[in-house]
């Protein structure tokens, strides 16, 4: 019962949230999850562990919080930080 109303209530505060914001006329950008862990890692849907070997590896900072490595990022992201190129897989060379 409480996790079917959960995302209701958290729909209504980042409403409010954002009519605040808006109201005072404080900027804000909506930063989805897919876009934090492209920032930290170039892959979308890196893991929580990705994410924060990510943050280690691009910025050197260490935390073993997930909340706290994903604010790190966002944090980042408000600076001006860019996804990350994609990883590319190693080619094999055949030999033979």
């Amino acid at each position: 019962f409480a996790s079917e109303f959960g995302a209701f209530k958290l729909g209504k505060l980042s409403g409010v949230l954002e009519y605040y914001l808006g109201s005072n006329g404080i900027a804000y950008s909506l930063v989805a999850p897919s876009y934090v862990k492209s920032v930290a890692t170039g892959n979308g849907a890196a893991s929580k562990d990705g994410v924060i070997k990510g943050v280690r590896d691009r910025w050197g900072y260490v935390n073993s919080s997930n909340d706290i490595n994903d604010a790190y990022v966002m944090a980042q992201i408000a600076r001006g930080a860019r996804p990350l190129p994609k990883p590319q897989k190693e080619k094999q060379s055949k030999k033979g």
